[in-house]
């Protein structure tokens, strides 16, 4: 428990820094006014009481925190893994958009030399074959 602050023991009546239990509370404390020491010592107990259950609350909270910075830090890193992920897959999806386009290229001068190839072969069969 921590000591009480000089404020509070100093005004009390004619008693010491650390006053014994007979001293009775100033009247700047009205809620502790009027009371026996037992009474005072129960309403102390109940709030030492009260601050251990927080105390555990507070531990409870820390632990939980605890672990779901964990997760969140495990979390973090599978998302990191997703986004390696995604840019590899950008990666191969532009190497393959360049691709196609270098086939259509390819494609498109087949087609030229192919359409090119049929012009000569029907000037040949039709020149050919037709004066005779």
């Amino acid at each position: 428990m921590r000591p009480r602050p000089s404020y509070f023991w100093g005004k009390l009546n004619n008693c010491e820094a650390r006053p014994p239990r007979s001293c009775t509370p100033p009247s700047r404390f009205p809620i502790l006014s009027g009371m026996t020491d037992d009474e005072v010592n129960r309403k102390f107990d109940v709030v030492a009481g009260h601050m251990a259950t927080l105390a555990v609350g507070l531990d409870t909270l820390r632990g939980e925190v605890s672990q779901l910075t964990a997760t969140v830090e495990r979390l973090a890193q599978k998302v990191d893994r997703n986004a390696d992920g995604v840019a590899a897959l950008l990666t191969l999806a532009e190497m393959h958009e360049r691709e196609i386009t270098e086939n259509r290229e390819a494609q498109a001068r087949t087609d030229e030399r192919l359409n090119a190839l049929i012009d000569t072969v029907e000037r040949y069969i039709s020149e050919g074959r037709g004066g005779k």
